[in-house]
């Protein structure tokens, strides 16, 4: 054979093995940044809901002044209960305060370290030469939210954590497959690189949060998928552009991740809420879009996601926006949520009829030919809105 076609299969057959190697690695980082994202939030949302619940807290201030331990200790069992972390100790450290921040969070070896101011009832006052330190294995955390299986972990020279995506074995035979063809491919690769690349941030990457929330909690990443549907069924009524419609879908398939971060005991209760409970489910669409923003390519969604819980009166979360202050995209997604939810068996009811779910929503503070519309699909095409999953993105 000429040398000429040797060497230029040989270059066709390193790039193809650079390109395809790269482009695991993408997907790879992609992972990573999701998996460390939802760790981060929950990290955030654990440190605020222990610092608020115990350490903001006359009797605590007493107990840690007078070294009662047992008083300490029993809280302690509490915090485990209501996290449902069993890894979790504590002990009282001499160390100062400025008293500007209520926790700090930082890694020891294999365990997360929360270092806990110490406040009165009413955050005026601290105790200036104590803290209380918790430890919580990162093993635990990452059992919790279903991270275990799929990535590895390892700590930075500046003791920053870090997420390691196992790359399976079938990676490696697509990766020589695609060696075996590379003269046929090398030239359209470079030509849809950047394609495939954008196609992953949309499909994998979803599909990866999908499957981490799915792992704590199957039912919210059930019920985000059919939103997802009814949203666009409506959004397509309303005439809605391709680019909106393709955010306003991946805002529906995210509205929910913040829940990740919520405590499992709250998340999966049989039986309403307690007000303390709601206070803290109602978190969730600010940790979603937490999470969500984080991604400069879903800036938009993230917008949506965070205002899903906003009422047209005023009266939802988490800021109480008005009328036209909440997006438009935003205002389907609600109602689509609302409607899936009303539809869907919970432990404490059971799911209403299509026609019922529409009559309490005709009363509910939503835009209402956003909800009319909604009627009119289901009635005049009748159809079970919930079941179709062809929703494509490209």
């Amino acid at each position: 054979m000429n040398k000429k076609y040797i060497c230029v299969f040989i270059l066709f057959f390193m790039l193809s093995l650079m390109g395809f190697c790269g482009l695991n690695k993408s997907r790879s980082i992609q992972k990573e940044a999701v998996a460390y994202k939802v760790f981060s939030s929950y990290k955030n949302v654990l440190g605020a809901r222990i610092s608020e619940g115990y350490f903001v807290c006359d009797d605590m201030y007493k107990a840690v002044l007078d070294n009662d331990k047992e008083f300490i200790n029993k809280n302690l069992e509490h915090i485990k209960s209501t996290f449902n972390i069993q890894t979790i100790k504590s002990e009282i450290i001499d160390k100062s305060y400025d008293g500007k921040l209520e926790y700090l969070v930082s890694f020891d070896n294999e365990r997360l370290s929360f270092d806990f101011m110490i406040f009165d009832s009413q955050s005026k006052q601290y105790i200036k030469d104590k803290i209380i330190r918790i430890y919580v294995d990162i093993d635990e955390i990452l059992s919790i939210l279903g991270l275990d299986t799929d990535f590895d972990i390892t700590l930075s020279k500046e003791n920053q954590i870090r997420f390691i995506y196992k790359d399976s074995l079938i990676k490696i035979i697509y990766i020589l497959l695609s060696i075996s063809i590379a003269i046929l491919f090398m030239y359209i690769y470079h030509a849809f690189e950047k394609l495939s690349i954008s196609n992953h941030y949309d499909v994998e990457g979803l599909e990866s949060i999908i499957n981490i929330l799915s792992k704590k909690d199957g039912y919210t990443a059930r019920h985000s998928l059919e939103v997802a549907d009814i949203a666009v069924k409506i959004a397509k009524e309303l005439r809605v552009s391709r680019k909106d419609i393709k955010n306003l879908y991946k805002a529906a398939i995210l509205h929910d991740i913040g829940k990740i971060g919520i405590p499992e005991h709250i998340l999966n209760k049989k039986g309403r809420l307690t007000e303390d409970e709601f206070l803290i489910m109602k978190q969730h669409p600010q940790l979603s879009y937490d999470i969500v923003s984080q991604f400069p390519s879903l800036n938009k969604v993230a917008h949506i996601v965070k205002y899903h819980h906003e009422m047209i009166d005023g009266s939802g979360y988490p800021q109480g926006l008005k009328g036209k202050q909440i997006p438009f995209l935003s205002q389907i997604l609600t109602v689509a949520d609302i409607f899936n939810a009303l539809t869907t068996d919970r432990s404490y009811r059971n799911a209403l009829t299509d026609k019922d779910a529409l009559n309490m929503m005709k009363n509910m503070p939503l835009n209402q030919e956003i909800v009319n519309l909604l009627e009119k699909i289901i009635t005049s095409k009748n159809v079970n809105i919930k079941q179709s999953k062809n929703i494509i993105l490209n």
